[in-house]
């Protein structure tokens, strides 16, 4: 797990293999930085839920590391997962014996918001704000 840390802003993130015990890892991840960070007992809970299901869903279908950020701000956490499979996640409605399926709405279920991007959307904001960032020097 790396950190950064600019004002208002502390951020966490780890690489995570594409497999199955990806999600392991990454509640792992989350639990130590809420926990570092002194976040409340059950906003780490759920941080750390939410953080396993997105990793999950992402190791699924993932061909290389999956990048797992966690932002804590004033009052809540940004949870971030990144792969590099072209399609976007979508909920599922599944039977009541699928094995599989719920990760997306156990997400909804505890998350205040959540949304998904494409990859190319995010490298134009990266792109963008490493460029800013050059000007400013």
């Amino acid at each position: 797990m790396s950190a950064a840390q600019a004002p208002g802003d502390v951020t966490a993130f780890a690489d995570l293999p594409a497999a199955p015990e990806a999600a392991r890892w990454a509640r792992r991840v989350a639990a130590a930085a809420l926990g570092a960070w002194n976040a409340p007992a059950g906003l780490t809970e759920t941080a750390v839920t939410i953080a396993s299901e997105l990793v999950a869903n992402a190791s699924r279908v993932a061909g290389a590391p999956i990048r797992l950020t966690l932002r804590i701000r004033p009052g809540h956490v940004v949870i971030e997962v990144a792969d590099d499979h072209p399609a976007l996640p979508v909920a599922d409605s599944p039977g009541p014996d699928a094995e599989s399926g719920r990760g997306l709405l156990i997400v909804g279920a505890f998350a205040k918001e959540w949304g998904t991007s494409p990859r190319e959307l995010l490298e134009e904001k990266l792109a963008s704000r490493r460029k800013s960032r050059r000007r400013r020097r």
